[in-house]
């Protein structure tokens, strides 16, 4: 009679996404009721939401387009004998049960339970189900203060733009911030100033074969430049070079210097979000958007036959940890697989920084034995070569050291200018792969994973094969190559350097990077010009204005200190109030100051140049149609200069008014279009691209879509990009 009863009660477990829902109702089976949120329900207002003048208690409302998923999780709760929430397990998740709870009102009494799914996996669900717990409020407070903060500073500091500059800009306590990284880096190439130098590289060869490359490495024992690092010797100028050039060709050379030793390479910790986004890009060309939404549809669940299934654990994490029972099956494997000599006594332990939340786990396979060579086939491409990569970090963190054997070369001669040249090289030989053996897969899925040796690095150290040398041996100098080089300017950030730089500064939280580069893109803040982030002349603008209202604000370690307090409230060592009211009393008067001391681009900042039509000075200055300058002594005089064009494709269309090519592609309130060269004489204009114009492809988002529970993206449309 019991076990009958037992059968008839219903559990109602929440879940975020819907295809999250549909691999764990496979797992729980009767008795269960799985329902998803599709994300969160409730939001803040568009108005500001927030009494700032009391407690800081929010305003929250759901929107019309949850209206009725809420109905619906209602009805269930009602229905139910039990509410679990199963919503991710992060601040976010942790807030999306808080907001459930709020919404939906369970009946006083009913059992209310949250658990964690670190992984959906039969054992990890029955482990979460197992140690039911209750909602971390502390949790729920960082994440409700983040969004306060980020309300506040968004809706207040834009309104200061919408009066300065336009309606329609928006500010953000971390976009700025991230903006002023990509501006500042900017001026730093329009200050550079490059210097040249020229380099010398030497084939030798030795009694034995094969000849060797070595460089130049010193001058009468000075260091001699050979990139943007200043030394104590460059050779700066053409004259300077073939003298050295011809001196190098007229000495006798021998080895003065042979010294072997062992090199050892260590593996990388497994994946923390913002390594693997950064890999990602690096390796495999994703976007960090695209790197994360293939990583949620990996972690919950791919049907490939056996219905859907988690292959990797939960993927915004800031630890690098791997639990017990994962070393050691991933210890289990790397002895089956490469062998007894590929693993190291002791298991590899990897910690995170002091704010990494260590209840979680890094980013790995849900069973290592799963390897990509089981799954070719049977995922996507990007699924294949996202789990790839994790799978090879994974079990490459837990392998022994690569070592090498290491030799350096020294090739010198006493010149007829009396200066000792020293040429150096390098020759290395590997002694033992270790973990190196993991990355050698397989040819077919090496190109899988489209590993790009690309460093932003100056330089990278030469390696040469080497023959059999010792100290004494002459040399015979075969070819000489000299060359002119310039230093260079620092690389504009990709997606890659510049998340690197926000998790190291401890700007906003590797789950949040997508959405800030995508919101300072879909601004028209930055564009990617050969996918490196270049600021607009609107993106500079803007960042001046509010570094010059709001200094403190758009200080990085500012908003680095923002971040600690948050994870303060979240070790429960901080309370909401206390932090929101620290914050607000500065900011208020922030606010203040920044109407008054802010320049007015609505009525023209000074641009630092003369009108070239009466000499007057020019402001710099905010239409319908973006940036441009126009003369101080308008209407007297009614000069203009464009200040940004927009980038011209090769096959901009012909006018089809006066025959004028190539057509200008200009901005609207409609979107961009192809306008006349000879305007105002010619007003000609083409409303859309012509046919045969490349078309943006669609960008994957984090979202789902609410009716089916597939991936989102985001399309341009004629009114803009939408989702």
């Amino acid at each position: 009679m019991i076990a009958s009863l037992e059968s008839t009660v219903t559990k109602l477990v929440i879940v975020e996404s819907p295809s999250k829902a549909k691999t764990i109702t496979k797992y729980l089976g009767k008795g269960y009721k799985v329902m998803a949120s599709v994300g969160h329900i409730r939001d803040l207002p568009k108005k500001l939401g927030v009494d700032v003048e009391g407690s800081f208690q929010e305003e929250y409302e759901i929107p019309s387009t949850k209206t009725k998923v809420v109905q619906a999780l209602k009805a269930a709760a009602k229905e139910a004998d039990e509410i679990i929430l199963a919503t991710d397990p992060d601040r976010e998740g942790e807030a999306i049960s808080w907001h459930l709870t709020e919404a939906i009102k369970p009946a006083k009494g009913k059992p209310v339970s949250r658990v964690l799914f670190h992984e959906i996996t039969p054992a990890g669900i029955q482990k979460a189900m197992a140690n039911p717990g209750a909602i971390n409020r502390d949790l729920v407070d960082a994440q409700r203060a983040r969004r306060v903060l980020d309300r506040l500073v968004g809706y207040k500091v834009s309104q200061v733009l919408w009066d300065k500059v336009r309606r329609g800009l928006s500010a953000g306590r971390v976009q700025s911030v991230a903006l002023r990284l990509v501006v500042d880096r900017e001026r730093e190439i329009q200050a550079f100033q490059t210097v040249e130098y020229w380099t010398l590289r030497a084939k030798f060869a030795g009694k034995t074969p094969p000849p060797f490359w070595a460089k130049l490495v010193k001058l009468n024992g000075k260091a001699v430049q050979s990139g943007n690092k200043e030394t104590a010797r460059r050779i700066g100028s053409e004259p300077e070079a073939k003298a050295l050039d011809a001196a190098v060709k007229a000495a006798p050379w021998k080895v003065t210097g042979l010294e072997t030793k062992e090199k050892k390479r260590n593996p990388s910790a497994p994946f923390t979000t913002a390594k693997l986004q950064q890999e990602a890009v690096t390796k495999l060309r994703f976007s960090v958007s695209r790197t994360m939404q293939t990583a949620q549809r990996l972690y919950e669940g791919v049907d490939f036959g056996e219905g859907p299934v988690g292959l990797i654990t939960y993927m915004r994490t800031d630890s690098p940890r791997l639990a017990p029972e994962a070393i050691e099956a991933t210890r289990t494997l790397i002895e089956k697989k490469y062998g007894r000599d590929f693993l190291p006594t002791k298991p590899r332990i990897y910690r995170g920084k002091g704010n990494a939340q260590e209840a979680h786990e890094a980013i790995r396979p849900t069973d290592v034995t799963r390897t990509p060579e089981s799954l070719r086939g049977k995922l996507d491409g990007d699924q294949f070569r996202l789990y790839a990569l994790i799978w090879r970090r994974t079990v490459a963190s837990q392998m022994e050291t690569a070592r090498f054997d290491e030799t350096v070369v020294d090739a010198e001669s006493t010149l007829n200018t009396g200066e000792v040249a020293t040429f150096e090289a390098k020759g290395e030989i590997e002694r033992f792969p270790g973990w190196l053996a993991v990355y050698r897969a397989e040819e077919t899925e090496a190109k899988a994973e489209a590993i790009d040796q690309t460093s932003d690095s100056e330089e990278e150290e030469e390696h040469v094969g080497l023959p059999s040398l010792k100290v004494g041996d002459p040399l015979k100098l075969q070819e000489l190559d000299t060359a002119r080089q310039e230093t260079k300017p620092p690389a504009r950030y990709n997606e890659a350097t510049l998340v690197k730089e926000l998790e190291e500064d401890g700007i906003g939280r590797p789950s949040t990077y997508a959405s800030i580069i995508a919101t300072i893109q879909d601004r028209d803040y930055v564009k990617k010009a050969e996918g490196r982030f270049k600021p607009t002349e609107l993106g500079m603008v803007v960042t001046d204005l509010l570094v010059q209202g709001f200094q403190e604000l758009m200080d990085p370690a500012y908003t680095s200190g923002l971040e600690e307090k948050l994870d303060r409230i979240e070790e429960g060592e901080l309370t909401y109030l206390k932090m929101l009211k620290g914050f607000y009393g500065p900011f208020e008067k922030l606010l203040k100051s920044a109407g008054k001391s802010m320049d007015n681009l609505k009525a023209g900042v000074d641009a630092g140049k003369a009108c070239t039509k009466c000499g007057s000075g020019m402001l710099k200055r905010i239409g319908k149609n973006g940036l441009f300058l126009g003369c101080s002594k308008y209407p007297d005089c009614d000069h203009t200069e464009e200040l940004e064009k927009l980038d011209e494709p090769e096959d901009a269309p012909e006018c089809p008014n006066c025959g004028a090519t190539p057509m200008v592609l200009r901005k609207g309130q409609w979107g961009p279009f192809w306008a006349c060269p000879n305007y105002p004489t010619c007003k000609g204009i083409v409303k859309a691209a012509p046919k045969g114009l490349p078309v943006p492809p669609d960008e994957p988002v984090e979202d789902t879509c609410p009716t089916c529970g597939k991936g989102m993206v985001k399309r341009q449309g004629r009114f803009g990009a939408f989702v």
